[in-house]
């Protein structure tokens, strides 16, 4: 109960200040009740946004709207998240590419899970009834029974792979290998998006150029919902 007083008071507080036209103190209070609280994310995420373009951050401006738009996806952000992409050079951003993709995928992945689940139901009836009337379960639908469930073991773990990273300092180095002496390969700065698709210990595994390479990751913010 006192939690969530304290919560209401501190919301109120980020609210007014952010009325009140105080950008940076209420980029605080927000950054805090999001690292602290469960909060209205959505809300939380639009504001920051906002006050980091009006700041001149857009590589926090773009961060902070992909976290917005990953739980209310919609063509005017997706739109914004394009724009500022291209002012500002920030790759990973097309329409196209695999990113946006994996955003989608994420954000959908409830239904797209349920939809999977009862044509599955549907295939094991069929084939229930067809067993039990003994009529012939040709081997085509083995198959495909059995290319089904391979298929929804890899949409189960799909999201625990793949995540969207956005590159959060100026330079950051990326390696064949997950460590420090691992031969630098390249590098990216920060605001560009990237897919990640695994972690060891403190380094993501990454697609860069069709390529696999790590990136330390202090160097990302992850795309959480």
């Amino acid at each position: 109960m006192l939690e969530c007083q304290a919560q209401s008071v501190l919301t109120e507080k980020a609210d007014s200040l952010f009325s009140e036209k105080k950008y940076s103190e209420a980029s605080i209070y927000y950054e805090d009740l999001l690292a602290k609280h469960d909060i209205n994310k959505s809300n939380a995420y639009l504001k920051l946004a906002y006050i980091y373009e009006k700041q001149g951050d857009f590589v926090k401006t773009i961060y902070n709207l992909n976290r917005f738009y990953l739980l209310n996806p919609s063509d005017q952000v997706f739109d914004k998240i394009n724009l500022l992409a291209k002012e500002n050079g920030f790759s990973g951003y097309d329409r196209t590419d695999l990113n946006f993709f994996l955003m989608l995928y994420r954000q959908y992945f409830k239904w797209i899970l349920a939809l999977f689940l009862v044509t599955g139901i549907y295939v094991f009836v069929v084939l229930w009834i067809k067993k039990n009337k003994n009529q012939e379960i040709n081997r085509a639908h083995k198959y495909t029974l059995t290319a089904y469930i391979i298929g929804l073991i890899l949409l189960v773990n799909i999201t625990d792979k793949y995540q969207i990273g956005i590159v959060k300092t100026d330079k950051a180095y990326l390696r064949n290998g997950p460590s420090a002496g691992a031969t630098v390969v390249g590098n990216i700065s920060a605001g560009n998006r990237l897919n990640i698709i695994g972690k060891k210990d403190i380094w993501y595994r990454i697609i860069y150029q069709k390529q696999f390479v790590y990136l330390k990751a202090d160097d990302l913010w992850v795309i959480e919902q």
